[in-house]
């Protein structure tokens, strides 16, 4: 009998400290469980798509001071570079919904005399060229210049976010203009997109030395990454 009540008594003590240890770890703090879910796990949204395209971007790019776009048939250094060339860096904001696009935009750029002349005298003027200007897109842009701004290709349609206006003001060494154009933005990145397009400055009667600036046409190339 008493072997038994001390068996028994050992079993009960057993269960009762089995209990308490369960209570005590069932009390204690647990370590955060990490739930993987499919929002956890889903990558975050690229910030600019076709459709969409909204922020604060810095870029560069290389604008050709020409005569006339005639590449065919003057080749490049004769019609986008006949006046020289202007690599540049720019900065800027923009919001583009899918329909209109606002945005603003600033750049700096030091033009490269290309060593072009007329009767002996050089026709371009080597220094640095800042810029400031509005740009409006999609719909927007409608309302400035009543048609498309510009002609894109078929081929680049697919990836092409809008076309757009522009205008502001131009600031060189020896004047100041008005800054007028048009282009487009295509996407080629989930946060890049490239800017080709068209400015017409005009300097009024601005001269330099013996030579007379009224106006300069710019074709350009940039790329732009947004933040």
């Amino acid at each position: 009998m008493f072997k038994k009540l001390v068996l028994t008594s050992a079993l009960v003590a057993a269960l009762v400290a089995t209990v308490f240890v369960a209570a005590a770890v069932a009390q204690a703090p647990q370590p955060p469980i990490l739930k993987k879910t499919a929002a956890s796990l889903s990558l975050p949204n690229p910030p600019c798509s076709v459709s969409a395209c909204s922020g604060f971007y810095v870029g560069a790019g290389m604008a050709g001071n020409g005569t006339n776009a005639d590449i065919l048939g003057n080749g490049v250094s004769g019609s986008v570079f006949a006046g020289g060339g202007i690599p540049f860096v720019d900065g800027g904001w923009q919001s583009w919904n899918g329909t209109m696009m606002f945005g603003v935009e600033a750049g700096v750029g030091y033009q490269i005399n290309t060593a072009t002349a007329a009767n002996g005298v050089g026709t371009n003027l080597q220094g640095v060229d800042a810029y400031q200007e509005i740009q409006l897109g999609g719909n927007l842009s409608n309302l400035v210049s009543g048609q498309q701004p510009v002609m894109v290709p078929t081929g680049l349609m697919a990836s092409m976010m809008f076309p757009y206006v522009a205008f502001g003001a131009e600031e060189r060494q020896f004047a100041d203009g008005w800054r007028t154009g048009a282009g487009a933005k295509f996407l080629i990145g989930p946060e890049m997109f490239l800017d080709i397009g068209y400015r017409y400055i005009n300097y009024g009667a601005a001269t330099s030395g013996a030579l007379s600036f009224p106006s300069e046409n710019l074709v350009f190339l940039k790329f732009n990454r947004v933040f």
